[in-house]
């Protein structure tokens, strides 16, 4: 019985516009656009790659099916940023142990 009010009272909290909108949704189209997102041909979609940029078209059509409104660069839903990539080199580390009567040792990769 408990269940059953609980249920209820999480339900009443929906305002039908909310409602409308769930049953909406249509898990088929979600699976095909996770599918084509997921797919080894996008090869990653790391920033700046021809697999990223076939996924930007996609999402940027979804986005015109299903009416929303650009809100990027120039009236675009595309939105411009600088992407910094950093690197270490292993070969510059260098660690210096100390025992407990001050002697070190050097130790390079």
């Amino acid at each position: 019985m408990m269940l059953v009010g609980h249920h209820y009272a999480q339900q009443s909290g929906i305002t039908k516009n909310v409602r409308s909108v769930l049953q909406q949704i249509d898990t088929l189209t979600i699976r095909k656009d996770i599918t084509y997102l997921a797919d080894d041909k996008l090869l990653g979609r790391l920033p700046g790659t021809p697999g990223y940029k076939m996924a930007v078209d996609y999402v940027v059509e979804r986005f015109k099916e299903i009416g929303l409104t650009p809100a990027g660069d120039s009236g675009t839903f595309i939105q411009t940023l600088l992407i910094r990539k950093a690197t270490v080199d292993n070969k510059s580390v260098i660690a210096v142990l100390q025992d407990k009567t001050g002697n070190t040792d050097t130790l390079v990769p």
